[in-house]
């Protein structure tokens, strides 16, 4: 009867306490997996929602700001006198150009132009002295390109203007992203109308943490700006690729023709007629049936 009762009361028990366990476990661990994979999705698909740090929020881009701004305005202040300086030379060149020359008799003066000319035509010599256009980026000028890397995501072009107009002037942005999909590709370049600016920007906001990720940021050098970097911006809602494809697709399911179909059998029986010719030479007695 001993034995009875021990086996009673060890079956019962184990038997409760694993049912219990077993629920606990499925409530415990089964919920929060669920919420994981809920939570991933909406990373995945719905970009960053808060907000960009500011100068007002982050002390670190406050003392950017303050570099960047000062820097701004000393090298507006040496632009305003070069160009100052240029329009005064270039008033007096203007003046020079018609001279008065005395000659041996009395009050008589005649107007002789200078000699030299800033432009001399090989074609036409009245075309000398012409003013010539060039485009906008072949003029001088002080421009700083940053590169950064490692852009988190939901940090696109609207985003990146905003937060970095407050340091200077941004003159171009382009931002790298598929021609498949037209997603980004986690690296940029901006482009600041003063390389001093650039200069301090890309110093401070190297290894800055944004969004989890840190970003990387590296001024360009002047044998690699050219204005073939900000060439070929694609527009997110219409990549190249997927163009492409719409198209292929259009020209596929368009209408035929009557005649398209029969001119596409032709081609094909010419095509093994001339197969059937080769194997025949090469002692091959195969026939190829087109359906």
């Amino acid at each position: 009867m001993g034995k009875k009762t021990k086996t009673e009361t060890k079956k019962p028990v184990p038997t409760k306490l694993s049912q219990k366990s077993a629920k606990i476990s499925k409530k415990s661990v089964k919920a929060p997996k669920a919420n994981a994979r809920k939570t991933v999705k909406k990373e995945d698909e719905v970009p960053v929602v808060g907000q960009l740090p500011s100068v007002d929020s982050d002390l670190r881009l406050k003392e950017i700001c303050d570099k960047a701004v000062a820097v701004e305005e000393k090298e507006s202040q040496k632009e305003a006198a070069e160009a100052a300086v240029d329009g005064s030379e270039t008033a007096a060149e203007g003046a020079d150009t018609v001279q008065k020359v005395k000659v041996k008799r009395k009050d008589a003066l005649i107007k002789k132009k200078s000699s030299e000319k800033s432009f001399l035509s090989l074609e036409n010599p009245s075309e000398d002295d012409k003013k010539i256009k060039l485009s906008s980026y072949a003029y001088k000028k002080n421009r700083g390109i940053v590169y950064l890397n490692h852009i988190p995501h939901g940090f696109y072009e609207g985003q990146m203007r905003d937060f970095f107009s407050q340091f200077g002037t941004v003159t171009n942005l382009r931002l790298g992203r598929s021609k498949k999909t037209g997603k980004s590709r986690g690296f940029a370049f901006v482009e600041f109308k003063y390389s001093e600016v650039a200069k301090v920007v890309a110093e401070t906001m190297n290894n800055y943490l944004m969004f989890n990720r840190i970003v990387k940021a590296e001024l360009l050098s002047k044998d690699k700006c050219s204005p073939k970097i900000f060439m070929g911006k694609i527009d997110p809602h219409k990549p190249p690729a997927l163009v492409q494809r719409r198209k292929a697709k259009k020209i596929h399911n368009a209408v035929k023709a009557d005649t398209t179909e029969t001119n596409r059998l032709q081609r094909v029986k010419n095509n093994v007629s001339r197969q059937q010719k080769r194997l025949a030479a090469a002692g091959i007695n195969y026939k190829i049936e087109v359906s």
